[in-house]
């Protein structure tokens, strides 16, 4: 079944890779939203997809306060003028399959809400968006990208701290919220059977894809979760170092542009490290939970090491520290954040919020952690011998445990 997903993606893949011709000048017509509009510039920035084609479009004044209202996979009507995408942006946009520039001059109000997949899914995302209504702005903003990737309206310092602390992985959806979501819908699939099973399986996983607007954090993590359940269906225990491969594979074939995307990049990064290195260090320096945690998180650094240094050009040490804090935190939020927003979303304020405080105390919590490590955390030649520090620190680990093996051996 993998094989036969990858080979019918392989026509998508093959498309993939052939740019599309490009009607510049005046343009309009029916533009399905690919992503959810951000407010920049004083318009709405979006990835619009008119006959067929990708556009990043922006939009000023009462065009972008009408596109802002719009949710993605919703439909609009606009006006506009289409045009190449420049040298500058190419290498960005291209492997987001957006191929040319549009200014709208006007949108319509009226809209078409979608498919019903893409209606539940922005159903759901407005309902958890009301849930969080007695929480602060930045807070709320926080705990949307914790539990569904959505960190669009995150402020530019919130941003900063988590990218500067080696935390910007948090809001990106991963294996760890596909996790929490079979663990709770395991509870109702677990009587059915097996074929049926693995459908309802696979058919939640394809909507979670659109709940979370198809990340390549993402894409990887409900991928593997696939591969997962369809070993399992077949009665096989399929072991992570296969299981990461074929994902990957099978991505690739159906859209080989993910091969330059930096988030799929660090996501498969991160897993691979995860995978090959968390074991092999976790028995070279021990199996106690402050080991443990150790190499969890420096197999994980080590797995996007190559990567962050190559883009971003740096490597922070205080990752170290700030993921192992942090990390539990955002995890609680995760597994609790969307059953309380829900229920949130229906209740008075009062009880609202009543509700919401402990998820909003581990928010901030998680904001805290960032911040501070953000602010005291070393840069330049001081982060380079903070790693020095931990390399030396997992070398005498390394020599202790070896030696008290040799010791209760002899």
């Amino acid at each position: 079944m993998i094989v036969l997903i990858g080979v019918c993606g392989a026509g998508s893949g093959l498309a993939a890779w052939s740019t599309p011709h490009i009607a510049t000048g005046s343009c309009s017509g029916s533009a399905t939203l690919v992503t959810d509009p951000v407010y920049q510039r004083g318009g709405a920035d979006v990835v619009l997809r008119l006959d067929g084609v990708r556009y990043r479009a922006t939009a000023p004044g009462l065009a972008g306060r009408r596109l802002m209202a719009r949710l993605s996979g919703q439909r609009v009507h606009v006006v506009s003028v289409c045009q190449n995408i420049s040298e500058r942006s190419r290498a960005y946009e291209r492997p987001r399959h957006v191929v040319g520039a549009m200014t709208v001059l006007s949108a319509s109000e009226n809209f078409d809400q979608g498919s019903v997949l893409v209606r539940s899914a922005n159903r759901l995302r407005d309902t958890l968006s009301r849930g969080s209504r007695t929480l602060n702005e930045s807070d709320r903003q926080l705990f949307l990208g914790l539990i569904i990737g959505d960190d669009r309206a995150q402020p530019r310092s919130m941003v900063t701290d988590f990218r500067a602390s080696g935390l910007s992985h948090l809001t990106a959806v991963s294996g760890q919220n596909v996790s929490y979501l079979l663990a709770v819908a395991g509870v109702f699939l677990t009587r059915r059977k097996p074929t049926m099973r693995l459908a309802l399986t696979l058919a939640l996983l394809g909507w979670f894809v659109v709940l979370t607007r198809a990340e390549p954090s993402v894409l990887r993590a409900v991928m593997m979760a696939a591969v997962y359940s369809i070993t399992f269906m077949r009665g096989i225990t399929a072991a992570p170092r296969r299981v990461l491969p074929c994902a990957v594979i099978v991505l690739l074939f159906i859209d080989p542009m993910l091969a330059r995307s930096v988030g799929f990049a660090l996501s498969v990064g991160a897993t691979a490290g995860l995978t090959w290195w968390a074991p092999q260090l976790t028995t070279l320096i021990g199996s106690s939970v402050v080991a443990r945690t150790l190499s969890t998180t420096m197999a994980a650094q080590l797995g996007t090491a190559p990567i962050a240094l190559t883009v971003f050009h740096r490597f922070p040490v205080v990752s170290m520290i700030a993921n192992p804090l942090a990390v539990p935190i955002a995890g609680m939020v995760m597994l609790a954040g969307i059953p309380c927003a829900l229920l949130s979303a229906f209740v008075p304020d009062a009880l609202a919020r009543l509700i919401m405080l402990p998820l909003a105390i581990a928010v901030r919590g998680v904001w805290w952690v960032a911040h501070l490590s953000s602010l005291h955390g070393p840069t330049g030649r001081a982060n380079f011998v903070g790693w020095l520090v931990v390399g030396l620190i997992v070398a005498v680990r390394m020599f202790y445990v070896a030696k008290r093996r040799s010791d209760m051996a002899g």
